[in-house]
């Protein structure tokens, strides 16, 4: 509706206010000077007066002028009118910060104002652009203006708005001294009961040329004049041109009601402007109250202006407003207004009252608090209003003159709109400007003023003989306020702690500490042997293990040192050991080391590996090359180890087994002649072999002796090494697992027993020599021994070795202990036990035995070499290199 007068009389005001004067002239006793006042200083440091956006109509420029001129003289802030606008959401933009608020098409919001130079307007009438409203604050949620009044009511200004049926005073008067009637009630109209026109001009009174033809006006509008029909069921004033539904036109000019369309000496007229203010509303009730009001159309402002000067009539006008002042206007009175049925098209009951709003930028409340509070408390009633615009109109000064005079006159109006300088509000706290520092009282008033909060503080509601005030306090251990300008500490969240006052963040709980709950002033500590990952952990779940431990436990905490053989990073789990996966992340889980073993079932319980390439490490249970079994030692049924993984064992490596019972007697057999050929004075080529075949075979044992040691040999020493330990009677060498099922203490047994054996054999031979058809190949006792002290001094070696399998056990760090050869047999079991047993039958029968018999016979042999009897014998046991 304020849009509507964007007319000549407005561009008049527009041309003859000043706001505020050049000269350094003071309005109000005791004002402060214009050298004494302050800018506003924005978050980022620049300095700007206080913007006034001021609307283009004579309220509104004088209600900005008495603010312009309170702001500057009252509260001390340099006022600048940065703009001005012939609408009210002009003023929602301006103050949203946009750049263009008066282009209708585009008000120059762009993606969203960051600031603004617009600071305060007054006298919006909101309720008539609610969806405006609504997207401002939807769409700029960061800058949109804040309103006091309205829907949005913070404190109104005291008087409505509003736009009605009016008719002169005087006439109002006539009426009620000639016969007591009572022209401002609507029922007094009604031509079944009374007759009004008398009292004012009949159609034929009003001069045409200053009206709208109907085609110009909303008598064309089909939708309001078919609902005109519908409701009322006026059918007769309705026409339909063209498929149109049109108000009936009489004379080109009038639509005539029911109560006068016979009579039109009985019309009364209803002046309205543009094109037909109200019309529809005035038509319904003409109609429903049998009034005889015909509603005419001005041709423009002036045609509005003076035709109720020229005419007796009833008019259209809105309040506050200067138009009709001088003629005393008095308010027809309607039923009160129906909401309901004004919001389905039914305007027969009394317009609704618009509360007139007052709003101030977003940031207004932070840079100057106390002009928010002037704005807030500014409540003034119609009557002051209307004197005010009446002044104008009498004087015909502009509108900083006629307020500056109401000001003067009307000290009791205004002052308690003036903040108390003591008097902070939410979000601000009394601050000495003398001292630079909060203050928690009044007492010494002196240089009060108010101040937003700092960060660390918040704003507390004080209670004092002065009335309520509030002061900034610090925030208490457990909280915190990083923003300032608040009315409540943030308490700690959950990881968070602060343990002193007055701080505008929380800390972080340090590592190895938590904090499950929240607004507390220090952390948890996590248990023994336990940490966090970081900083900021916010329950007793996040404590893990600490790097060199692990948790034992699936459902709870309980560290334990990780000993040798395990990489236990922090948060590592014996759950993550077993399955490889973590809840925090790959790099914490706990792996084997390379060259140790663990079972799936206990994987705390850490193998030594004889051999780093069997056992690669990661997780429990992980074995090279298909090996199965503490600690990666054995290959499944049905394979054999190849050197670097478990094949299938071929027919070939079977066969051998099968052949090696016959193989071997037959080698024993044929030793007897290798190892006792004719003594001559120089050695054959025959002996020469036999005795680099003797020296070969001791190297290749000492070799495999070498590699069978615990000294960390290279891998491709110890690889190469594996064939050769065939030269050790090591059966696993040749694939003995392929032949037979027997256990490691079987097979040490079977191992074991060959020397015995070779013993038997040879001696068996020796007596089957002496049998008759054997005589021809009849053995000699000295040859055969001394082809038994041969084998026997080659096999020493593996013999010894044998002999002291069972008794070379290594430790694990677990504890257990396996044998060195057979780290799959546990020292201290059963099977351990019969090995002890063999091995020391061979190392007391054979290995010192076989030393003793040797050291005895050299002890002798000079004796033995005078017995020209006994030479042969001992001839080849006494050879060098034998």
């Amino acid at each position: 509706m304020k849009g509507r007068l964007a007319r000549a009389v407005l561009l008049a005001f527009l041309l003859t206010v000043t706001m505020a004067s050049d000269d350094d002239s003071l309005c109000l006793l005791g004002g402060i000077p214009r050298s004494l006042r302050k800018n506003l200083t924005t978050a980022n440091g620049n300095s700007l007066a206080v913007g006034l956006w001021v609307c283009q109509w004579p309220a509104a420029f004088l209600l900005s002028a008495m603010l312009h001129i309170l702001m500057e003289e009252k509260i001390g802030y340099n006022v600048l009118v940065t703009g001005q606008g012939p609408g009210t959401t002009t003023a929602f933009y301006a103050l949203t910060g946009c750049e263009t608020p008066n282009d209708v098409n585009d008000a120059g919001c762009g993606d969203g104002p960051t600031g603004t130079i617009h600071h305060v307007s007054i006298e919006g009438w909101t309720l008539y652009y609610p969806t405006v409203w609504d997207a401002i604050q939807k769409d700029y949620p960061a800058t949109a203006p804040v309103s006091f009044g309205g829907a949005w009511n913070l404190g109104g200004s005291g008087y409505y708005g509003r736009e009605s049926m009016y008719l002169q005073a005087s006439t109002v008067a006539t009426a009620l001294d000639t016969d007591g009637a009572t022209l401002d009630f609507f029922r007094s109209y009604n031509v079944s009961w009374h007759d009004q026109s008398k009292y004012f001009g009949g159609i034929s009174s009003v001069n045409t040329s200053l009206l709208k033809p109907c085609p110009e006006t909303r008598l064309v509008v089909h939708e309001v004049m078919q609902f005109y029909a519908d409701f009322t069921g006026d059918h007769d004033g309705v026409e339909t041109v063209q498929n149109k539904t049109r108000g009936k036109c009489w004379d080109g000019y009038f639509w005539l009601p029911p109560a006068c369309r016979t009579d039109r000496s009985k019309c009364i007229l209803f002046v309205t402007g543009g094109a037909g203010w109200t019309i529809e509303g005035t038509m319904q009730k003409a109609t429903v109250w049998n009034m005889p009001i015909a509603p005419i159309v001005a041709k423009d402002w002036g045609s509005f202006v003076d035709l109720p000067k020229q005419v007796a009539c009833l008019f259209y006008w809105w309040e506050p407003d200067p138009t009709f002042l001088l003629l005393d206007p008095t308010e027809m009175t309607f039923p009160a207004h129906l909401k309901q049925e004004w919001s389905q098209g039914i305007q027969t009951s009394a317009g609704q009252q618009v509360r007139i709003d007052k709003y101030v930028s977003y940031d207004l409340q932070d840079l100057a608090p106390n002009i928010v509070a002037l704005v807030r408390a500014m409540d003034i009633d119609m009557t002051e209003v209307q004197e005010l615009m009446m002044d104008q109109l009498n004087s015909g000064d502009d509108a900083t003159t006629v307020a500056c005079r109401w000001l003067q006159g009307r000290q009791n109006v205004w002052q308690p709109w003036l903040p108390d300088s003591s008097k902070c509000f939410p979000q601000f706290g009394l601050y000495k400007e003398v001292t630079s520092s909060f203050v928690q009282d009044r007492n010494d008033p002196a240089g009060l003023i108010c101040r937003a909060c700092e960060s660390g503080f918040f704003s507390v509601q004080l209670e004092d003989d002065k009335g309520t005030t509030h002061v900034c306090k610090p925030c208490t251990p457990g909280s915190a306020q990083p923003s300032g300008a608040a009315i409540a500490c943030d308490p700690c969240s959950a990881g968070e702690y602060q343990d002193a006052f007055g701080q505008a963040v929380c800390m972080r709980c340090p590592q190895g500490s938590y904090q499950d709950r929240k607004g507390q002033s220090h952390c948890k500590r996590c248990p023994v042997a336990t940490s966090t990952l970081g900083l900021g952990s916010n329950g007793p779940e996040e404590c893990r293990c600490e790097a060199g431990s692990i948790n034992m436990e699936s459902n709870g905490l309980r560290c334990a040192s990780c000993g040798e053989g395990m990489v236990c990073p922090f948060a590592s789990t014996v759950d993550a050991l077993q399955n490889g996966t973590s809840d925090a992340s790959e790099k914490y889980i706990a792996k084997i080391a390379e060259g140790y073993y663990s079972r799936v079932d206990s994987p705390t319980s850490i193998f030594k590996c004889t051999e780093k390439r069997r056992c690669p490490g990661g997780l429990a249970g992980t074995c090279a090359g298909g090996l199965i079994n503490a600690p990666c030692a054995e290959c499944p049924p049905g394979q054999t180890w190849s050197g670097d993984k478990c094949v299938g064992c071929d027919a070939l490596t079977t066969a051998f087994w099968w052949v090696v019972p016959i193989l071997l007697p037959s080698i024993v057999a044929v030793s007897y002649y290798v190892t006792n050929p004719k003594v001559t004075a120089k050695a054959s080529t025959r002996q020469a072999a036999s005795a680099g075949v003797a020296l070969f075979i001791l190297l290749v044992q000492t070799v495999s002796i070498m590699a069978s040691t615990t000294i960390p040999w290279p891998d491709n020493f110890k690889t190469s090494a594996i064939p050769l330990r065939i030269f050790m009677f090591d059966l696993e060498s040749v694939s003995f697992s392929c032949f037979s099922t027997l256990t490691i203490a079987g097979r040490y047994t079977l191992s074991i027993s060959g020397f015995p054996m070779l013993v038997l054999w040879l001696w068996l031979c020796f007596a089957m020599s002496k049998l008759p058809p054997f005589q021809r190949l009849r053995w000699e006792q000295f040859k055969t021994w001394n082809a038994l002290g041969s084998l026997l001094q080659m096999s020493y070696g593996p013999m010894s070795a044998l002999a002291l399998q069972p008794f070379m056990c290594y430790s694990h760090p677990n504890g257990l202990r396996s044998l060195l050869n057979q780290p799959s047999l546990f020292c201290g079991e059963e099977e351990h036990m019969a090995m002890l047993i063999g091995g020391s039958l061979l190392l007391m029968l054979f290995v010192f035995g076989f030393l003793a018999v040797c050291t005895v016979a050299a002890w002798k042999m000079p004796k033995w070499i005078a017995r020209l009897l006994r030479v042969e014998t001992w001839k080849q046991t006494a050879r060098p290199g034998q």
